[in-house]
């Protein structure tokens, strides 16, 4: 459990630093770093919608 959380702070301090690039430029909602580390982490919950941060379970 401890190497999942290590796994997701070093993702969201990555992702902070690092913003990926949008699909579109100047579309889309701005990148939660925490939320977007944890998509990628757990593959079991995927993100929809306009904003990014509103989970589903898949």
């Amino acid at each position: 459990m401890t190497w999942l959380l290590a796994l997701l702070l070093l993702g969201a301090v990555t992702y902070s630093l690092h913003e990926p690039p949008p699909a579109e430029p100047g579309k889309g909602p701005q990148v939660n770093a925490l939320v977007y580390a944890a998509d990628l982490l757990l593959p079991v919950i995927d993100i929809e919608g306009p904003e990014l941060g509103v989970l589903r379970s898949a």
